[in-house]
């Protein structure tokens, strides 16, 4: 596998980069973690442009679990989560971070 500028690197997994996405947004890095990914986004406009979208997403859900909060989940929803639950795995396990 190679990164975006080319360089042969480990396998990351999708759950290995939003962990340290989150990190960084939460200003969690080591700062020599930090300072190593700042100038790689200074030199990456794809990278740049993947934070910017990132951010927004984040921010989006942060708004959209503050207006779920003024309102209880339709009963007919739950009823279906807890079914498709039970009835097991029939496609990606996007909500327990399954890469």
């Amino acid at each position: 596998m190679t990164d975006c500028a080319g360089n042969s690197r480990a396998m990351l997994t999708c759950r290995d980069c939003i962990e340290f996405l989150m990190d960084y947004i939460d200003g969690a890095l080591p700062a020599s973690e930090k300072a190593t990914f700042d100038l790689h986004l200074a030199a990456c406009p794809p990278c740049r442009a993947y934070l910017k979208s990132y951010l927004a997403s984040v921010r989006l859900c942060e708004q959209q679990r503050s207006e779920c909060r003024a309102s209880p989940m339709p009963e007919e929803m739950v009823r279906a989560i807890l079914g498709a639950r039970r009835a097991g795995d029939d496609g990606p396990d996007v909500d327990r971070g399954r890469d």
